[in-house]
């Protein structure tokens, strides 16, 4: 028997073809309802698709249409995404592009992988313990003064405030003042803005208010870039400013900001 031939009679037999189905649509008008929700409570949005149409659901998001995959096995085949077959920077451009440009998450493939390594320089297992040791007597101090509150006391404002004021102090390297709040509002407007319903740039707006706040951070951001490069400081911004590319050359501008 020829080689040919013995490759032929080994080949096993062809399957039964298996049927292609579409993903079960959420409903196009249910993205009215399901728009301002999305907002304030987005786990009830999902619970929902889950509960009427199973782990896979197309659902239309005006001129989008978005695919909800739910469950272990479905999370473990998205994240891990061993072919690469998904792309984050298609997706995740439409929702936060111009607000998070060149953000990280905007990234896919050997791109993701180059700013993640140079990144990495930042969240080595010494470069932690110093940011530990750093926040630990903030977040005791920023917790006694919890306890001198005399008026009515809300939690997410306060945790929301203690958050954003380490954030300055241990990972970009300013004391708390007045600058420290403008940043931090500028912070909070431009997270906002990337789940902005109207995403025009007209006076009054929310995306408005985060488009000029991540033109204000990345003004703050950028004029201390040379100042960080030259010093030693141990916060995360200075770590970042002072990380190699592969090339050994300085990490790019507009990779820091």
């Amino acid at each position: 028997m020829s080689q040919p031939e013995a490759q032929a009679d080994a080949a096993p037999a062809p399957g039964p073809k298996v049927p292609t189905r579409r993903a079960p649509v959420g409903g196009r008008l249910a993205i009215l309802r399901d728009l301002p929700r999305m907002r304030t409570n987005p786990l009830s949005v999902w619970e929902r698709l889950y509960a009427e149409h199973g782990p896979v659901v197309m659902q239309h998001a005006g001129l989008i249409k978005a695919v909800h995959l739910f469950g272990p096995e479905a999370n473990r085949f998205l994240m891990l995404d061993r072919e690469e077959i998904f792309s984050a920077h298609r997706s995740w451009h439409m929702i936060m592009g111009r607000i998070f440009t060149n953000g990280l998450l905007l990234r896919d493939g050997d791109d993701h992988r180059h700013h993640r390594k140079i990144m990495h320089q930042a969240f080595k297992t010494p470069v932690l313990r110093a940011y530990s040791s750093r926040m630990n007597p903030l977040i005791e101090r920023g917790l006694a003064g919890w306890r001198e509150r005399t008026r009515g006391f809300h939690a997410f404002p306060a945790l929301k405030e203690l958050t954003l004021d380490l954030a300055a102090q241990v990972f970009l390297g300013i004391e708390l003042g007045p600058r420290v709040k403008e940043l931090n509002q500028a912070f909070e407007d431009t997270v906002a803005a990337s789940m902005s319903i109207v995403r025009l740039r007209i006076p009054g707006l929310e995306f408005y208010r985060g488009l000029r706040g991540r033109e204000s951070m990345m003004a703050f951001f950028g004029s201390m870039i040379a100042e960080r490069r030259a010093g030693h400081g141990h916060d995360m911004f200075s770590q970042l400013c002072r990380a190699e590319t592969a090339r050994s050359s300085p990490t790019p501008r507009s990779s820091i900001t």
